[in-house]
C-alpha cells in the first residue's frame, strides 16, 4: 500500500503482543476500534502511524512510541501501521452500511409500554360502555 514503509509480518508479532487484546485478534474491534476496514484519506499510512504513535486524546487510545511513554520503538510503529493498513483492511468495494443507531428505550420496554396502554385503552372502554 501508498506510504507503508514498515514490515508487515513484523507487524503482526506486534499488533498480537500489544493491540489484540483491545482491538481483537482479527482487528475486529472489542474495547478498541474496528481496523477492519478501507482506510480513506490522502495519506492513510500517515495517519495511522501517527495515531499509534500519538494515541487519541479524550480517548482511552494511548501513545504507543516509546519518546511519547509508549513501549514501541520507531520501526515497531512503522510495521504495526504496515500490518494494519495492509492486513487488516477490508476486501474492497462499497464501504459496509452502518447498523442504525439503537433508539432511547429497547425494544422489550416498547413493547411493555405499548401492552400496557392497551390495558388501559380497554379498562376506559370498558367502564365508558358499561355506564352506556
Amino acid at each position: 500500500a501508498a506510504g507503508v514503509v514498515g514490515d508487515p509480518s513484523a507487524g503482526s508479532v506486534v499488533f498480537a503482543q500489544n493491540c489484540a487484546v483491545w482491538h481483537g485478534s482479527k482487528g475486529e474491534g472489542r474495547v478498541g476500534a474496528s481496523l477492519q476496514k478501507n482506510w480513506s484519506g490522502i495519506n492513510p499510512a500517515a495517519y495511522i502511524r501517527s495515531t499509534v504513535e500519538k494515541g487519541v486524546t479524550g480517548s482511552p487510545m494511548p501513545a504507543w512510541l516509546n519518546t511519547n511513554g509508549g513501549p514501541l520503538t520507531s520501526k515497531d510503529v512503522d510495521n504495526v501501521s504496515a500490518f494494519i493498513l495492509t492486513a487488516l483492511r477490508t476486501g474492497g468495494g462499497a464501504t459496509p452500511t452502518p447498523a442504525p443507531a439503537a433508539g432511547p428505550i429497547g425494544f422489550g420496554a416498547g413493547m411493555a409500554i405499548l401492552a400496557l396502554i392497551v390495558v388501559l385503552l380497554g379498562a376506559v372502554a370498558y367502564g365508558y360502555y358499561r355506564r352506556a
